[in-house]
């Protein structure tokens, strides 16, 4: 059955970008897969950092999906359960579990183009915002999202971005995330300059400091 438009749905977080389309569509064991497509325009680092309630590193501890109620309903949500191992700036919860929308429960599906994909025993390095309040509680979706890596040939660890592409340095933060090295030979060397999850908490914090100063 070809998707079926079913709604606008236009969120109120920034993080959203132009606005998301509701598309249901019905294919092989699912009763239903809502699709949200989004549009969102890459952030600055000095937005990145900013605009976050508070920026994370820690490590993913669970991953559970639920439905829950909304004012036309319902809707299907992900809680992500993170061991906040940095507090990198602002005030983060002790326990934090991110809620993001999408998922499935049972032959239910909801697709979320944009929201992140995390996995248990994961490193990462989150710009929160809105946690609770949005679709995708981190700044420009899945642009505030940096896996920690380790290099399997070298064993350094580098910070990547949500198509894994290595952080080399904060301009890659504002590239669309469409544009990947395929190159393996790049990708190789890439890795090897790319900047260390210190070195890019550090780089938060001064943009941080520099930002509170102002104030």
């Amino acid at each position: 059955m070809m998707p079926t438009t079913i709604g606008r749905f236009r969120p109120a977080a920034a993080c959203i970008g132009r606005g998301l389309w509701l598309l249901l569509t019905l294919a092989g064991a699912l009763i239903g897969a809502p699709l949200f497509g989004t549009t969102v325009q890459p952030p600055t680092f000095n937005a990145l950092v900013t605009d976050a309630d508070y920026v994370v590193r820690g490590v993913v501890q669970s991953v559970t999906t639920a439905k829950k109620s909304t004012a036309r309903g319902f809707t299907i949500v992900t809680r992500v359960e993170f061991k906040v191992l940095e507090p990198v700036t602002g005030v983060a919860p002790d326990a934090l579990v991110l809620e993001l929308w999408g998922g499935r429960v049972g032959k239910e599906a909801l697709l979320v183009e944009g929201v992140p994909q995390f996995q248990v025993g994961g490193e990462e390095i989150l710009f929160v915002q809105g946690n609770g309040r949005s679709v995708c509680p981190l700044v420009g979706m899945m642009h505030g999202r940096y896996a920690v890596r380790t290099d399997a040939t070298s064993g350094r660890r580098y910070v990547a971005r949500d198509n894994g592409e290595p952080v080399s340095s904060i301009a890659d933060v504002s590239r669309p995330l469409a544009e990947r090295l395929f190159d393996e030979a790049a990708r190789r060397l890439a890795v090897q300059s790319a900047l260390g999850p210190a070195e890019f908490v550090q780089k938060i914090k001064v943009v941080a400091e520099g930002a509170n100063r102002e104030r």
